[in-house]
């Protein structure tokens, strides 16, 4: 079905790789227009490519050099790889995530992170208890896959992490993880 001029189109990941999997034809907005989702193991071409090659493989799939991405698509590069990350290394993945370039900064701002567990423990009979201990779990567990992380980044702005910042809120099931970066990454 041909996209009007002018309309919105609201592709999601899902119906891309629906489309690369089964050929399916059907338009994503009659399926809700979900949020931006990695495929499946089943769904991708190579479930054991690892995060590091994320960017440059989509560099040789598209033919685009570094140059001629905008600070958006960078942004949507980056949303992906974590989305992956979040599912693959701490087992499940995010309701939503968005990511801003902001000068020397890039923050990823992702939204119901939570586990079933987690809420139930973040509701316990001491609540702070429950809390500090998901925060602490969090952090630790981001801080052991902080190489991962900064080699996402890197492959994707071409440019070194100088920090990584992190914060959890238990009660909306909001994480934010915040890179500071050695220069501004070049935008087309």
């Amino acid at each position: 079905m041909p996209v009007p001029t002018g309309a919105l189109c609201l592709w999601t990941w899902d119906s891309i790789c629906a489309r690369q999997v089964d050929n399916s034809h059907t338009d994503p907005l009659e399926s809700g227009g979900r949020s931006l989702k990695e495929p499946t193991h089943k769904q991708r071409k190579d479930p054991f490519q690892p995060f590091s090659s994320m960017a440059s493989v989509r560099d040789r799939q598209t033919g685009t050099s570094m140059s001629d991405k905008t600070r958006s698509q960078m942004e949507v590069e980056i949303s992906e790889a974590i989305i992956k990350f979040e599912k693959e290394y701490m087992g499940r993945g995010p309701d939503e995530t968005k990511t801003f370039i902001i000068d020397d900064m890039v923050l990823v701002r992702l939204r119901g992170v939570l586990t079933p567990a987690e809420k139930q423990l973040a509701k316990t009979e001491d609540p702070l208890k429950g809390r500090v201990l998901i925060k602490q779990v969090r952090i630790e567990l981001l801080e052991t896959a902080r190489v991962l992380l900064e080699t996402i980044i890197r492959d994707v702005l071409r440019t070194k992490v100088k920090t990584m910042h992190t914060d959890i809120s238990t009660v909306t099931g909001e994480r934010v993880i915040i890179f500071t970066l050695e220069q501004t990454p070049c935008t087309g």
